[in-house]
């Protein structure tokens, strides 16, 4: 089995990181598909979380369009969680993504994490859609195989799928919040590797995904003066499977986190800031919120800086540094940093799976030239 994109990166309901998702090129696009996820408002009653989930699903919609399919998450809702008429918003977000032409497939928890009533949930809305459905694996579960072998095979079960019908997500999650003595590449890539192994007894999945984050919650003010670097654990441990294992192994990571002040909290005036991410390291820069068009400058010039890649939020940050465009609002530079990440990101994937030779695990589909998508293609033309 041929797999149609190398990378899910992780797309959460804010307006930034949609904006991005809105200027991913074409090329991006067709390697990729984002996993949207939706959380849960806090005290919202039933008419709220039904307005939340119309919103959530008419602008994720909007930015990825319908030429590809995208797997959609909501992983903070539970049984309970239903609108005014009764339909439980799992089914009610289907429905509306349905109504908008999205070519959607949900994403379930294993019974540990969600419960099973969820997994039936997400199993009628398969059967209806046609399109499968994904499993996402906390790492918690996968890090023992015994506990693995009995979420999957009931997990499974419930969703009466085929395992080629089914893309199997392995989520780090916040690297940093796994224990020190755990958080090693090597270690992490032991435990994939039996968990890989654990799932051969299940059969071949449509996707095997490795998710995670090593992006800090928090930079303090002592990265003012020179920027935080921190590994990408995630990705060399990706990496190492390329040539460790036949599976392929598709890889998956996370945005950003918003700069506010040195809270950890999110408390607090946000931060000019501008991540950069490196095939080796996350690389944040911060400063006074009205430093921000000299800290796109310093960013420009530094060697970490990719002048040869074709990405909407690269162009922005040039465009910042020579003072052709407004330093903007704090959304926007998300939006930048993040439509960046995306790009170098995936430029990254292709050229390893090249040197491992395992591209051809791989069957893109064609690019997308729809007029709607010629808007991004137009503002990475340098003049």
């Amino acid at each position: 089995m041929r797999r149609t994109a190398c990378y899910f990166p992780i797309v959460p309901n804010r307006e930034g990181e949609i904006t991005a998702v809105g200027h991913l090129s074409p090329r991006a696009r067709a390697r990729s598909r984002i996993i949207y996820e939706v959380d849960r408002p806090t005290d919202a009653d039933a008419a709220d979380l039904g307005n939340h989930i119309i919103e959530a699903v008419r602008k994720i919609s909007r930015a990825w369009g319908s030429g590809f399919s995208l797997l959609v998450d909501l992983p903070t809702y539970g049984p309970e969680h239903r609108t005014t008429n009764g339909s439980h918003i799992v089914e009610y977000a289907f429905m509306c993504l349905r109504q908008l032409g999205a070519l959607a497939v949900p994403v379930a928890g294993p019974i540990s994490a969600r419960g099973p009533e969820m997994l039936e949930i997400i199993r009628d809305v398969a059967l209806r859609d046609k399109r499968g459905a994904a499993l996402r694996v906390p790492f918690a579960e996968f890090n023992n195989t015994d506990v693995l072998q009995r979420e999957l095979s009931a997990a499974m079960r419930i969703l009466a799928l085929n395992p080629a019908e089914v893309d199997l997500l392995f989520d780090l999650e916040a690297v940093h919040h796994i224990p020190a003595s755990q958080r090693s590449a090597a270690y992490l890539t032991a435990v994939i590797h039996e968990a890989l192994a654990v799932t051969r007894m299940s059969g071949e999945f449509r996707n095997v995904v490795l998710c995670g984050s090593s992006v800090p919650e928090s930079v303090g003010k002592e990265y003012d003066s020179a920027p935080y670097r921190g590994r990408r654990i995630e990705f060399d441990v990706w990496r190492s499977l390329l040539t460790d294992t036949n599976i392929p192994v598709s890889f998956s990571d996370g945005g950003i986190t918003a700069l506010r002040g040195d809270d950890p909290r999110g408390h607090g005036r946000a931060l000019a800031r501008v991540r950069l991410s490196t095939p080796d390291e996350h690389v944040l820069h911060r400063a006074e919120r009205k430093k921000y068009v000299d800290l796109c400058k310093r960013v420009v010039s530094s060697a970490d800086f990719n002048r040869t890649i074709v990405a909407w939020g690269a162009t922005k940050l040039r465009e910042c540094a020579r003072e052709y465009t407004q330093a903007s609002s704090p959304t926007i530079w998300v939006a930048r940093d993040t439509n960046l990440h995306f790009e170098t990101t995936l430029v990254e994937i292709e050229q390893r799976l090249r040197l491992a030779g395992r591209i051809t695990d791989y069957q893109f589909p064609e690019e997308e030239t729809s007029a709607w998508l010629q808007h991004s293609i137009l503002e990475n033309v340098e003049v």
